[in-house]
């Protein structure tokens, strides 16, 4: 059964669509969709041809069982790259005194690896201590460092990894609530960031050529 309701902080002319169901491995994906009044029938229904495009919509994300983020990218030189992520264009560099970057307005790429992290643990923080109900007042502050080896960056015969071997993030949220009840919430959002997962975990990587 297909319906429509009226939710207080859907504005008008909308109408929430909530649609569910199960992917090949089992897994439930709910979708929550805006609709334009427009797309409702005279009778006051949903326009079948319009919740037709809507569930296909979910229908490849059940199938899917995930989200999917997408990147293009072009050099610009050997250390500068410019990066499109949807409308947004990011530079990526190097300083100067290191593999002769031209540091034209852009950080190293490890650098935006914890800039990544410390925006993923900011809006997880943000969704975490409003479901356990306290306010972040002046939001969160974050300090992030990592060290990594760059001999094998540089084709020495090390077994040292290329990447980071480890990175440390200080977390100073501003907010009322108790130690107990930060160090629940400094769990969840560890637990909960994909950027935190992504780099505590071994995660698939292939490289083809195109």
């Amino acid at each position: 059964m297909r319906q429509h309701f009226s939710i207080p902080w859907v504005p008008p002319p909308f109408i929430l669509i909530i649609a569910g169901g199960r992917g090949r491995g089992g897994q439930f994906a709910l979708g929550l969709f805006l609709c334009s009044a427009s797309r409702l029938s005279p009778d006051g229904g949903i326009n079948l041809v319009s919740l037709g495009i809507v569930e296909r919509k979910l229908r490849r994300r059940v199938q899917d069982g995930c989200d999917q983020f997408r990147v293009k990218a072009a050099s610009e030189n050997p250390t500068k790259t410019v990066v499109k992520a949807r409308n947004f264009k990011i530079i990526v560099d190097e300083p100067q005194d290191l593999q002769g970057g031209t540091d034209q307005g852009g950080p190293n790429p490890v650098e935006y690896v914890l800039a990544a992290l410390a925006g993923c643990l900011n809006v997880v923080g943000h969704v975490v201590a409003q479901e356990m109900g306290f306010a972040l007042r002046g939001g969160i502050n974050f300090e992030l460092k990592g060290g990594l080896d760059p001999g094998k960056f540089m084709g020495q015969d090390t077994t040292s990894r290329a990447g980071y071997q480890s990175i440390e993030v200080k977390v100073k949220p501003d907010c009322d609530a108790s130690p107990e009840q930060l160090q629940a919430w400094l769990q969840a959002i560890e637990n909960r960031c994909p950027v935190s997962d992504n780099i505590s975990n071994t995660t698939p990587v292939t490289i083809n050529l195109a």
